[in-house]
C-alpha cells in the first residue's frame, strides 16, 4: 500500500548556487523589520513623550544629515532595545531541527502591486497629511520645513513619540547566493535595497523577461547547480504527522504530491525535468509545476483573500480587496487540476489511498475521483468550517462542496465544523444527510472529527537539548521575579492580537500592581502583512508600556514582530506562568498543545473557545470569549493567581488528552476512515449489482417457502396524490399484479408507501388481504384486517405545528408550492415551482431542510427531498414497521410491540434488535434507492447474512450509482413484467 499525500507544498524545496558577479546586486543581511528614513520601530521601550526642545534639534539634525539621538529616544535608530535585543543576542547561529513545529501555513508571494508603489499611510506615521514611500532612499528624507507644516503643537509631542530618527541597520554585502527554498519571495523584497526593489515584478524572482535581461546576461538556473532542501513553510504538522507513522510502521510507502514554493517561470524545462527526477527517486516527492500566475492567483488571490478570510468567518467585502476577481477562481481551478493529475499518474494499485489536505485543494478529491473512480480517496480539512450562512456567500459553493464530496470520507478537527459541513451540504446541495455521512450522488461519503496532535514524546526530547536548558537560565534570569505570559500567533486579523493587547491593558488598569510584576511577550510569526494593522496594534502597546513608572530595562509588552529560534520558543514555553490563545476563529491550535507538555509549573492555559483546541481541551483550559475583553482580562488574573492544586488538575487533564490524540494516532486514525469508507461504498456500488431477471425471480420462488413481498410501488409510479384526489394511470396493472401475488397460499404482500391511511384504503379497496404501510411505515394495516396500527408515538408529535407555520410562510413566498398535513408526516410540495423558478425552488428545499434538522435534532425528526418534495417525520419509522411485520409472521400470533424495544448497530443503519422465534422464509424486498429505503435493503440483506432468513432477494427500482439491493431493475413497468412472468 502506498499513501499518496496531495498538499499544495512539498516537505522539500529546491536551493540553487550560484556564483558570485560583480554585475549582480549583492544579496543584503536579513533583518528583522522594515527600514525607510521615517519609520514605526516596534515599540518594545517606551518612551517619555519629547518636547519640542528635545525633537526639533532632532529634526533638524537629521535634515543636516547628522544623527544625533535626543535623551528621550534612548536606543540607536534600526536596532532593538532592551527585551527585543535579548533574543536577538542570543540567537543561535545554527538552526536547532524541528520536529515539532506549530502550525502555521506558508506566506510565499509579495503583493500584486510594484513594491514601490506601496506607500505607508499618514496615520501608520502619526503624521496628517504626510506621506513616505516604504522603499524611499535616505536622500528623500523629508525636511524640517516639511515635517513643520504638517504638525501642530500638539501634534509633535504626541505622534512623534513613537517615531524612529534614523535610516534602519547599515547592510553589509559579504556574498551573492540565488533565491532558494531558505527565504521566500517575501523575504527577498524585504531585504533589498531600495534601488533595486523597483526592479522586482509583483511576483517574485526574474518572472518577466525584460527584468531578467536588465540583471543578467543570461539564465542562470540553466547551469546552475541546486540541492533538495526541507521547506521550512508549508503544514509542518501534517509533514510531522507523516513523517512519525512512517517511522512506526503506520504508513508502508509514501509519495507527496504539490509545488516546490518557489517560482519556476524562470527555470528552463530541462532543468525543471531534472528536478522532478531527483525529488521522484530520492525523496519521495512528485512535483507538479505550475506558472508563476497561476500560483499567484490560486495563493495569494483566491486562497487567501477569498477562503482564508471566509472560512474564518471573515467575508471580505473591502472594496480594496482583489477577492471578487473572477481570474483568481480559473487560476484555483488550474492549480488544482495540475494537482489531481500528477495524482492520476502516481497512482498505481487499488491498494493506493490518495489523501488530500487542506483548503488549497478542494477540488482535487472530484477531479481524481472522475478520472480514477474506484480510487480510495480521503480529504482532511485543517482550519476550521463555517455555518450555512456563511459559507452559501462564496460565489462557488457548490463546486467547492462538490469537489471535496469526490473524497470517501471527509474529516474535519471538530464535531462542530462536522455539523456546519453537514448543513451546508443538506441545504446548499440538498443531500441526504445522517450520523453516518452524507448520501451525495449516488454514494455515501463518510463525515468524521479527527483531531489532529502533536508527537508528544519528540517533544520531550528536545525539551531536554542544552540550547533550551541555556536559554531557561538565561530567561529565569532576565525576568527574574516577574510573571511571564506568552503568546505566538501569526500576524492578522483573526488571531486576535488586537482584542488580547486591549484585554491585557484593560487588567493593569484593572490590577495596577501587576504593570510592574508582568511581562507579555508576544511573539508574532511573519504573515502577508497588515500595515493597518500595525497602525491600530502599536498605541496600544505603548500605552501600555506607559504604564509602567519603573525605568528598568523591562516593560509590560515585549513585541516581536518575527519568529525566534525554536529553542528559544520552547524555553519560554517552560517558564511562561501561563499561555494565551485569543484567536477570533481557528482550528487546531498546536502551540496549546506544546505548552502542555512543555511546561513544569503546571501553568494554566488561557485558549478562545472559537479554537478548534476548545472542544478537546475544554475540561482543562480557561475558555474566554477573545471579544469580552473583561472576561479575558479576568482570565489573565485566574491564571496568575490559581492555586497550585487547581494547576495540576487542570494539567493533568490536558496532557492525557494531548498523549492520546497525537499525530501517530491521528494518521492512523484518518487513513481507517478512508478505506472503512471506501469498503462501506463498494457494497453500495452499482458494479456489485446485477439486473433483476424473469429467471432470478423464479429461482427466489423456487423453494416451498413462506415469501413476504415488501413492494413499494407508489414512490416509483407517476401516481400523483394532492388532497383527496388520486390520478394514476398504472394502477389497472399494478393491481393485477397483487391480486395475483396474493392468490398463492404461501405469498404475503404489503404494499409501503408515504400517503396517507386514507389514500391507500381506496387505491387497494378491492385487495382485502393486502397489507399496507402508510407514511413510510407510520402506520401498518395487516392482510385480511381493518385496523390500522400505529408505530409512531402520537403522544410525540408537538413537532408538527411549528413545522407547519414555518413551510406555510414559505408557500406563501413561493408561488405553485403546496403543503399537505398528515397523520404523522408534513409534507411541502414543490413540483410546479421547480418548472417555474429553479433555483428560487432549490433554495427554499435547502432553507426547510435545514431547518428542520438542526431546531429539531434532539427530538428524532428528521427532513428528506423526494422528488422535488419535502418529507418531514420522525426517524426510522419504516424499519419499525418492517420489523413488527416479520416479528407477526414469525410467531403464533400478533406480537406485542414495545416502545422501549432496544436499537442496536445493524452495519452503519440503526435498526430495531429484534429476535425472531425461527429463521423466516423468504423475502423479496423492492423499492427505490432513497434516504428512507436504502437502510430497509442493508437490514434483510444482514438477515440473511446472520442466519435470521433463508432467502432474502433485494431489488432497487430506478438508475442507481449505488444502493445496498442486491439487485436493480431499471423501471416500474420492468418489475410488473418479471413479477407477471413469474407467475405463469
Amino acid at each position: 500500500m502506498t499513501l499518496i499525500v496531495a498538499s499544495l507544498f512539498l516537505p522539500y524545496s529546491i536551493e540553487f548556487e550560484v556564483e558570485k558577479q560583480e554585475e549582480q546586486p549583492t544579496r543584503p543581511k536579513l533583518v528583522s523589520r522594515q527600514s525607510s528614513s521615517l519609520s514605526v520601530p516596534r515599540p518594545v521601550h517606551p518612551s517619555k513623550t519629547p518636547t519640542l526642545s528635545s525633537i526639533f534639534p532632532a529634526l533638524i539634525a537629521r535634515a543636516n544629515n547628522t544623527t544625533p539621538v535626543p535623551a528621550a529616544l534612548s536606543r540607536a535608530p534600526g536596532t532593538e532595545s532592551g527585551d527585543e535585543q535579548f533574543f536577538y543576542n542570543h540567537k543561535s547561529q545554527t538552526v536547532t531541527p524541528k520536529s515539532i513545529q506549530p502550525t502555521s501555513k506558508a506566506n510565499m508571494l509579495v503583493k500584486a502591486s510594484i513594491v514601490d508603489g506601496k506607500k505607508w499611510t499618514n496615520e501608520v506615521l502619526g503624521l496628517p497629511s504626510l506621506r513616505v514611500s516604504r522603499s524611499s532612499s535616505s536622500t528623500q528624507t523629508p525636511t524640517l520645513g516639511q515635517i513643520a507644516k504638517t504638525l501642530s503643537a500638539s501634534q509633535v509631542t504626541t505622534s512623534l513619540a513613537e517615531l524612529s530618527l534614523g535610516n534602519g541597520r547599515t547592510k553589509t554585502n559579504t556574498n551573492y547566493r540565488e533565491w532558494n527554498a531558505a527565504h521566500t519571495i517575501e523575504d527577498i523584497e524585504d531585504e533589498l535595497p531600495a534601488s533595486e526593489k523597483s526592479k522586482l515584478a509583483p511576483y517574485g524572482g526574474f518572472s518577466k523577461p525584460d527584468i531578467q535581461a536588465s540583471l543578467h546576461s543570461q539564465n542562470v538556473f540553466e547551469s546552475a547547480p541546486f540541492t533538495v532542501v526541507p521547506f521550512r513553510k508549508g503544514n509542518g504538522s501534517l509533514k510531522n504527522a507523516v513523517k512519525l507513522s512512517a517511522e512506526h510502521g503506520v504508513i508502508d510507502r509514501c509519495r507527496w504530491v504539490g509545488t516546490i514554493g518557489i517560482p519556476c517561470d524562470e527555470i528552463p524545462d530541462a532543468k525543471k525535468s531534472a528536478i522532478a527526477a531527483e525529488l521522484s527517486a530520492n525523496w519521495g516527492s512528485e512535483v507538479a509545476f505550475v506558472s508563476d500566475t497561476t500560483f499567484l492567483g490560486h495563493y495569494r488571490s483566491f486562497c487567501k483573500q477569498i477562503l482564508w478570510p471566509t472560512l474564518h468567518y471573515q467575508i471580505p467585502d473591502n472594496p480594496k480587496s482583489k477577492a471578487f476577481e473572477e481570474h483568481s477562481w480559473e487560476h484555483y481551478c488550474a492549480l488544482n487540476q495540475a494537482i489531481a493529475d500528477k495524482i492520476v499518474e502516481t497512482y498505481k494499485s487499488e491498494d493506493d489511498i490518495v489523501w488530500v489536505n487542506d483548503y488549497h485543494l478542494l477540488l482535487v478529491p472530484q477531479m481524481v475521483r472522475e478520472k480514477l473512480p474506484g480510487a480510495k480517496i480521503g480529504f482532511f480539512l485543517h482550519v476550521s468550517f463555517p455555518s450555512s450562512e456563511v459559507f452559501r456567500c462564496f460565489a462557488q459553493r457548490k463546486r467547492l462542496l462538490a469537489g471535496m464530496l469526490g473524497a470517501d470520507s471527509i474529516a474535519f478537527q471538530t464535531s462542530e465544523y462536522v455539523r456546519h459541513f453537514l448543513q451546508t451540504c443538506n441545504r446548499l446541495l440538498l443531500a441526504d444527510v445522517s450520523a453516518n455521512g452524507i448520501s451525495y450522488d449516488s454514494r455515501l461519503i463518510s463525515v468524521e472529527a479527527i483531531p489532529v496532535g502533536i508527537d508528544a514524546s519528540a517533544l520531550r526530547a528536545q525539551l531536554a537539548m542544552p540550547e533550551v536548558r541555556e536559554f531557561r537560565d538565561l530567561v529565569a534570569e532576565r525576568w527574574h521575579g516577574k510573571r511571564l505570559i506568552v503568546s505566538r500567533d501569526m500576524f492578522d486579523r483573526i488571531r486576535g492580537l488586537k482584542q488580547k493587547l486591549l484585554a491585557y491593558e484593560r487588567f493593569l488598569n484593572t490590577y495596577p500592581g501587576y504593570a510592574e510584576t508582568t511581562v507579555l511577550i508576544q511573539i508574532c510569526l511573519k504573515g502577508a502583512g497588515d500595515e493597518e494593522l500595525e497602525s491600530e496594534i502599536m498605541p496600544i502597546i505603548d500605552r501600555i508600556n506607559g504604564l509602567t513608572t519603573s525605568f528598568a530595562d523591562s516593560q509590560p509588552v515585549v513585541f516581536l514582530n518575527q519568529d525566534i529560534d525554536f529553542a528559544q520558543y520552547l524555553a519560554l514555553l517552560c517558564e511562561a506562568d501561563t499561555f494565551a490563545v485569543t484567536s477570533m476563529r481557528e482550528g487546531m491550535n498546536l502551540t496549546c498543545h506544546e505548552f502542555i507538555v512543555a511546561t513544569e509549573k503546571h501553568s494554566p492555559l488561557i485558549l478562545s473557545e472559537f479554537t478548534g483546541s476548545a472542544s478537546v481541551l475544554e475540561d482543562s483550559a480557561l475558555l474566554v470569549n477573545p471579544w469580552d475583553m473583561h472576561e479575558v482580562s479576568e482570565a489573565f488574573l485566574h491564571a496568575l493567581t490559581m492555586p497550585a492544586g487547581e494547576k495540576a488538575e487542570r494539567w493533568a487533564s490536558a496532557y492525557e488528552v494531548v498523549v492520546n490524540t497525537n499525530s501517530q494516532v491521528w494518521v492512523e486514525t484518518c487513513l481507517l476512515a478512508v478505506v472503512d469508507a471506501w469498503i462501506e461504498q463498494q457494497v453500495r456500488s452499482s458494479c456489485n449489482v446485477k439486473f433483476l431477471t424473469a429467471g432470478d425471480y423464479a429461482e427466489f420462488c423456487k423453494p416451498a417457502l413462506q415469501r413476504l413481498f415488501l413492494l413499494d410501488f407508489v414512490s416509483s409510479t407517476v401516481t400523483v396524490v394532492k388532497g383527496d384526489k388520486l390520478v394514476s394511470n398504472q394502477t389497472q396493472r399494478m393491481i393485477q399484479v397483487l391480486n395475483e401475488l396474493l392468490a398463492d397460499p404461501l405469498n404475503t404482500v404489503y404494499v409501503i408507501s408515504y400517503y396517507k391511511k386514507s389514500v391507500l384504503e381506496r387505491m387497494y379497496r378491492r385487495l382485502p388481504q393486502l397489507g399496507l404501510v402508510a407514511e413510510n411505515g407510520g402506520y401498518v394495516k395487516f392482510g385480511g384486517t381493518d385496523e390500522w396500527v400505529a408505530i409512531v408515538d402520537e403522544s410525540s408529535l408537538s413537532w408538527m405545528d411549528p413545522v407547519i407555520k414555518v413551510i406555510n410562510s414559505m408557500v406563501v413566498r413561493l408561488p405553485g408550492s403546496y403543503l399537505e398535513v398528515e397523520d404523522c408526516t408534513v409534507r411541502f410540495n414543490l413540483a410546479k415551482s421547480m418548472e417555474d423558478d429553479t433555483e428560487r425552488a432549490n433554495l427554499v428545499i435547502g432553507d426547510c431542510i435545514t431547518y428542520v434538522n438542526d431546531f429539531f435534532n434532539g427530538v428524532d425528526v428528521h427532513a428528506t427531498c423526494l422528488k422535488d418534495v419535502v418529507i418531514v417525520q420522525q426517524s426510522n419509522l419504516l424499519l419499525q414497521a418492517l420489523t413488527r411485520i416479520l416479528h407477526r409472521l414469525s410467531s403464533d400470533g400478533d406480537c406485542v410491540w414495545s416502545s422501549s424495544t432496544s436499537l442496536a448497530s445493524l452495519g452503519s443503519t440503526p435498526v430495531p434488535d429484534v429476535e425472531y422465534p425461527e429463521p423466516l422464509g423468504s423475502l423479496f424486498v423492492c423499492g427505490p434507492s432513497t434516504y428512507i429505503f436504502e437502510p430497509a435493503f442493508e437490514y434483510f440483506n444482514d438477515l440473511e447474512s446472520n442466519g435470521k432468513a433463508r432467502n432474502v432477494l433485494s431489488v432497487a427500482i430506478g438508475d442507481n450509482n449505488g444502493t445496498y439491493a442486491k439487485m436493480d431493475v431499471k423501471g416500474f413497468n420492468d418489475l410488473l413484467t418479471i413479477l407477471s412472468k413469474g407467475l405463469k
